[in-house]
């Protein structure tokens, strides 16, 4: 599955970044790893009930609109189904805003 290798290429450069800045808005790298972590378990989850464990996680880091609508799609399917074509691009959203507030 292609997010499972961008996640992996993303935890390969993420954990070896500086530590974070408050004043540059990004988050610290503990957090940082557990939105990874929570990006993962949303769209591996299998039920709507797992993905919303992990969608709440994400949310305490206040993403903006956009990746809160990406992340309740993932709720609303249970993670990524096959037969989903917005599933790229929901996870792409959210990946993104990732690497905008981590270090």
């Amino acid at each position: 599955m292609r997010a499972v290798v961008a996640f992996v290429a993303i935890i390969s450069t993420l954990v070896l970044a500086a530590p974070a800045n408050a004043d540059n808005g990004k988050v610290d790298p503990d957090t940082c790893l557990g939105l990874m972590g929570s990006r993962m378990n949303l769209i591996m989850a299998s039920t709507s009930q797992t993905a919303r464990s992990a969608a709440d996680t994400l949310e305490k880091s206040s993403p903006p609109d956009s990746v809160k609508q990406a992340i309740e799609h993932f709720v609303s399917t249970g993670g990524v189904q096959a037969s989903d074509p917005t599933a790229d691009q929901a996870d792409k959203t959210i990946g993104d805003w990732i690497k905008q507030v981590c270090p």
